[in-house]
């Protein structure tokens, strides 16, 4: 199985010219991090969850359902415009993020160059805007819950 909190730490450091720090942890280790960390930000909520399907035929398939929010820290007092601005922006490097992660691939190993997610045809997935997230410091942008199905290379003869 491919560790997908490394996974998406990758695919991170791709959007926004590279200006996003990366951050996964319970919603309090979250909170934590709001209180020190770098922003703008991606936030993986863990737990993980993980959905698994056995083929006799084909193996295991499995895939990850992500909750990311893309944020960025406003003023106490932000006004709406400004709210906006942010969440705008947030909506844009997820945007990103969801094309970034349709054309990732493996960059090392024995699948190196290979898709790690089996995305093809319509990718859905839910953007919700977070006016103020909260955490301990004023936080707002975008939710991404997106359900990414990871190929499955085991018995393919190359």
């Amino acid at each position: 199985m491919v560790d997908i909190t490394e996974i998406v730490g990758n695919i991170v450091a791709l959007v926004n010219s590279g200006n996003c720090d990366y951050f996964f942890g319970s919603k309090a280790e979250q909170n934590f991090y709001g209180d020190k960390g770098t922003f703008p930000a991606v936030l993986l909520d863990e737990p993980l969850q993980s959905d698994h399907v056995l083929n006799i035929d084909t193996g295991n398939r499995y895939g990850y359902t992500l909750s990311l929010f893309f944020c960025d820290k406003v003023a106490n007092d932000a006004t709406p415009q400004q709210l906006r601005t942010v969440i705008n922006a947030q909506r844009n490097i997820a945007e990103e993020w969801v094309n970034q992660a349709a054309a990732y691939t493996y960059p090392s190993g024995t699948n190196a160059g290979r898709k790690v997610f089996n995305l093809t045809g319509d990718i859905t997935y839910t953007i919700l805007d977070v006016i103020d997230f909260p955490f301990d410091v004023h936080l707002s942008g975008v939710l991404l819950t997106i359900t990414l199905p990871v190929y499955n290379y085991n018995g393919i003869c190359i």
